[in-house]
């Protein structure tokens, strides 16, 4: 089953962390690395994280969501203390069609992304291959750090009429409509608010209702879009869960891109909330 998680008024999506933090950031890195050595030879390569059995068996499962019809995305959080983060998308013969993250090293950090036309086919043992298979059609889709930030920007000005250049103008503008939602939700008061969270690889847009009180609990439902999937979250938010909300954790999440969530938080957010896809409880 999906497991979702809230935090800001049940509005960023979040996932399980990597078992092992420190062999997660180390085969982000591997992966990343991989990539820039190989290049555009990476569709001919056989190595071991191409296969998605490999990775589950040393990362866990990782946090499972259907992204497009006939495409499964797998997630893996390294941990609190990095940014690191892998993704791995794969078809329903779980042959992988695309990788993307973000590595985290001594030399710096950044996103990694590509595509595989056609696809890795799951196999018994990676090593067995023979690195003299013949060569196959190949799709390469390097994104770089700036067209990710250029795509956000554009999205999110035609999203709320703004007309934001640059990476700072958009966190001051992020952090100052998600404070007035807090705000406003800390009285429960009434109306629609639209906000957004950044997420990876693109922002998250909400709209969120905040009903009112109702039996000594302020209602609010959350929606927006993941992929092709239209995900509503519907809180029933106790008095002493609304005081979580502060203007000094919004800019803690907004600044950390989402990660700094502590145990608190999600105890309280999955007391108080449930998540729907589509219309079905996840």
């Amino acid at each position: 089953m999906i497991r979702l998680r809230t935090v800001i008024a049940a509005c960023l999506l979040m996932v399980p962390f990597a078992t092992n933090a420190s062999l997660c950031q180390e085969m982000t890195n591997k992966i990343n690395s991989d990539l820039t050595a190989y290049a555009a030879s990476i569709q001919q390569k056989h190595l071991p994280w191409m296969s998605l059995s490999w990775v589950q068996r040393r990362l866990g499962n990782g946090h499972e969501m259907k992204v497009a019809e006939n495409q499964i995305q797998y997630e893996w959080r390294c941990g609190e203390e990095t940014d690191a983060v892998l993704f791995i998308q794969t078809n329903q013969e779980k042959a992988i069609t695309n990788v993307h993250g973000v590595y985290s090293s001594n030399e710096g950090s950044g996103l990694f992304s590509m595509d595989f036309n056609p696809p890795i086919q799951p196999v018994a043992s990676v090593k067995k291959i023979a690195e003299n298979q013949g060569s196959v059609q190949k799709s390469v889709n390097i994104q770089s750090k700036s067209m990710l930030l250029a795509q956000g920007i554009k999205e999110y000005n035609q999203r709320f009429n703004t007309a934001i250049q640059n990476l700072e103008q958009l966190r001051v503008d992020i952090t100052a409509k998600v404070r007035d939602y807090a705000a406003n939700l800390r009285l429960c008061k009434p109306g629609v608010y639209r906000y957004a969270i950044p997420g990876l690889p693109h922002l998250l847009f909400f709209t969120s209702l905040i009903q009112g009180q109702q039996n000594n609990r302020c209602l609010v439902d959350s929606s927006y879009q993941q992929g092709e999937n239209k995900m509503l979250i519907k809180c029933h938010y106790r008095p002493e869960s609304l005081g979580v909300f502060t203007d000094e954790y919004v800019e803690s999440l907004v600044g950390s891109g989402g990660k700094k969530v502590d145990g608190e938080m999600e105890k309280m957010v999955a007391s108080d909330c449930e998540t729907f896809m589509d219309g079905k409880k996840a």
